[in-house]
């Protein structure tokens, strides 16, 4: 038997104990017995032949542990693409703004352009009918 299997054992039946599902007598007689069938080296070389088995087993884990890594790999391309094409929106609303400005001040400019040609215009009605009265009262 191996170590793990004797610490789960015991653990077990502490467990058991302690929540009281089962009275047994204490678990000491049961313990040296088991540690009585081999000694260290042999229990050693027990788990030494274990290990050869388990190498597949921990190869099926790393592959399936590569997996979800590659799934969020593939993910975080995903969200990465989508994030390059909100940035490239982003461009395009920013350079939309700023022909928007560009445009608002030509804009701004006929604007005060035309305000400056009205008021001219108006002083030279004023001036006219001015002209006009002084005209007619002459």
């Amino acid at each position: 038997m191996a170590i793990k299997d004797l610490f789960k054992k015991v653990t077990k039946r502490v467990a058991e104990s302690v929540t009281g599902e089962k009275e047994e007598e204490p678990f000491t007689e049961d313990f040296d017995k088991e540690l009585e069938t081999g000694t260290e080296e042999d229990l050693f070389k027990e788990s030494e032949e274990e290990k050869p088995s388990k190498q597949p087993e921990f190869a099926e884990e790393l592959e399936e542990k590569r997996a979800p890594t590659e799934n969020l790999r593939g993910e975080l391309e995903k969200i990465q693409n989508k994030l390059d094409l909100v940035d490239a929106h982003l461009k395009t609303i920013e350079s939309k703004e700023d022909i928007f400005k560009i445009e608002a001040e030509r804009y701004m400019q006929y604007f005060s352009f035309i305000s400056e040609k009205i008021d001219h215009l108006e002083r030279e009605l004023a001036e006219v009918e001015r002209l006009l009265k002084k005209k007619n009262i002459d």
